[in-house]
């Protein structure tokens, strides 16, 4: 009888720990993509304010974000792989042309003007305009805006970047 009682409570220990290891992974999938992304972000030490954008193109994610440290805009590549999304690099956006790839990733070229422009082309296709509102100080509003192009080549020539003022 002591036997039976120990199977069964053995059996019900066995089962209660593997639902529970059933549960944590039905809970990481049933994340949202922008969750998985904010949790690979907080485990690389990319501590941020907000997202304020991300692209998708094939395997790799697009990432821009407000940094919490510095308050500056930051960008990330990840890599969506059959294990999950895997951090590949990030970086602060410090000059006015920032361009990040990886070995089989696209270009991204992040591009901050300084003067309000109508138009920006990397390669003669259209860039993408993002305007975020930063709140830094209760009440005031900070616009930080920029243009965001991908491609499958660095452009480094002077003409690869046309800007079209107002």
């Amino acid at each position: 009888m002591k036997k039976l009682v120990l199977s069964f409570i053995i059996l019900f220990f066995l089962i209660s720990c593997s639902e529970m290891e059933v549960d944590k992974e039905v809970k990481h999938e049933e994340l949202s993509l922008e969750e998985k992304i904010q949790e690979l972000m907080v485990q690389n030490d990319n501590h941020y304010v907000t997202i304020i954008d991300y692209d998708i193109k094939g395997d790799y994610i697009f990432v821009v974000f407000q940094s919490l440290n510095v308050r500056m805009l930051s960008a990330a590549i990840l890599k969506h792989t059959q294990s999950g999304l895997e951090w590949v690099l990030g970086e602060n956006i410090q000059s006015q042309t920032t361009i990040l790839a990886d070995k089989g990733s696209p270009v991204v070229t992040i591009i901050r003007p300084e003067k309000s422009m109508k138009e920006i082309k990397v390669f003669d296709e259209p860039a993408k305009q993002v305007t975020y509102f930063d709140e830094a100080i209760e009440g005031v509003s900070l616009e930080v805006s920029y243009w965001i192009a991908f491609s499958d080549k660095v452009p480094n020539h002077e003409g690869d970047i046309e800007i079209i003022k107002e």
